[in-house]
């Protein structure tokens, strides 16, 4: 079986993306990852997202909890 990007973040139930190196500009499009996904109801089975060991500041948080609390 065949499945689409789409299809297994939606299965997902813990995302792990540690020591990745991200910054603000990685976690805005993670941000516009989510609220697409959320949109087509994506990401219900997530129970776990760690960002451990990354350089997020201010304003990537702020784009990520914007997209994740609408």
């Amino acid at each position: 079986m065949l499945h689409t990007g789409g299809e297994l973040l939606g299965q997902a139930e813990t995302l792990l993306y540690i020591g990745f190196g991200w910054g603000d500009g990685q976690m805005q499009q993670l941000a516009a990852s989510f609220s697409y996904a959320h949109a087509r109801g994506s990401l219900a089975n997530l129970k776990e997202l760690s960002l451990s060991f990354n350089q997020i500041g201010d304003d990537g948080m702020k784009a990520f909890s914007t997209a994740v609390a609408s």
